[in-house]
Formats: structure tokens, C-alpha cells, sequence
């Protein structure tokens, strides 16, 4: 089930990581670096280069996060943790 979560996960990284990559790069190259974007060339660079590499980066990140997160009943039980429905100590 661990693993659905991690799939979906980077299914969600992916989505944000590319907008979010666009959100902060786009502004970071016309309005801090001072270029001009007059036919759209850094907004498609931006689109098609650096965006995907961010999303991708963030969907790493997020299955790795939700698969350690989304422990077993095994990680649990060494963590020191009840688990539900078992017999008391």
C-alpha cells in the first residue's frame, strides 16, 4: 500500500514541481537576471528545460518522504509504537 502512496506522491511532486518551478524561474531570468522575453524564447526554455528538471527533483523527493513516512507494521512495532488492534504489553 506503501508503495501506491509513494506512486501517488510523485504523481503530486511532479505537478507541483513543474509549477512551482515555473512560478520562481520565469520572474528569476526577466526580472532578476534582466532579460527580455519579447518572443516567448525563455518562457518555452523555462517550460521545456528547467521546469521538467524541478519536477522531477520534487517527485523524487516527495516518494521518497511519503515511502519512508508510510512505514509498515514492522517499522512501527521497532519504533516502539502500538499497533492497532494488538495484544497489550
Amino acid at each position: 500500500m506503501r508503495g501506491l502512496y509513494a506512486f501517488l506522491a510523485a504523481i503530486a511532486g511532479l505537478v507541483a514541481g513543474y509549477v512551482a518551478g515555473f512560478a520562481i524561474l520565469y520572474p528569476f531570468f526577466t526580472q532578476v537576471m534582466g532579460y527580455h522575453d519579447m518572443d516567448g524564447g525563455i518562457a518555452m526554455g523555462v517550460a521545456f528545460g528547467f521546469a521538467p528538471l524541478v519536477a522531477v527533483v520534487c517527485a523524487i523527493a516527495a516518494a521518497v518522504v511519503v515511502f519512508r513516512k508510510a512505514g509498515g507494521p514492522r517499522q512501527r512495532r521497532a519504533a516502539g509504537e502500538e499497533l492497532e488492534g494488538g495484544a497489550e504489553n
